[in-house]
């Protein structure tokens, strides 16, 4: 998501300026408008995006599904467009994301618990030990997620030593 690029970095004002440059969107559009989602702000200087490209920036809903509404609307963002949820469904649908995002890292890491068993516990061991290092892994992926607000604590890793 947008918001977590620009913390990230990753969605900031040198990556807009870039795009709008590869793309050389100055010559496909006739308006020097760019709508950007409210998420992004803290990441991108709308000054600076408009000095080295000429397109000013709007920061206009967290919701694409708000677009049209925010410019039917003149280009105005209504409270609810500025509002921010995060129901079960919307960390729902973020966790085969995450699952693919951790494949990597997981098999990886499978590899060396199932070496690490082997050399202390032997063959019947390995087993065990690479179940039991998904389990967690996954109850971090899965269940963290899912339980985000019920969860004690406002920084992420106390909820996620709540889960693990």
């Amino acid at each position: 998501n947008v918001w977590c690029a620009a913390g990230k970095g990753t969605f900031g004002t040198q990556e807009v300026i870039d795009r709008a440059r590869k793309t050389q969107l100055a010559k496909v559009v006739t308006h020097r408008r760019l709508i950007l989602p409210i998420s992004g702000a803290p990441g991108v200087a709308a000054h600076e995006v408009a000095k080295q490209t000429g397109f000013n920036v709007s920061y206009a809903t967290l919701r694409a599904s708000d677009l049209p509404e925010y410019l039917d609307n003149g280009m105005v963002t209504t409270p609810k467009m500025r509002e921010i949820t995060f129901s079960l469904y919307e960390r729902l649908v973020l966790i085969p994301v995450e699952v693919v995002l951790a494949l990597k890292t997981m098999a990886v890491a499978s590899v060396v618990v199932g070496v690490v068993a082997l050399l202390l516990g032997g063959m019947p061991a390995v087993a065990g030990a690479v179940i039991a290092y998904l389990g967690a892994a996954l109850t971090g992926i899965v269940v963290g997620p899912l339980l985000l607000p019920w969860l004690p604590g406002r920084s992420f890793a106390v909820k996620g030593a709540a889960v693990g």
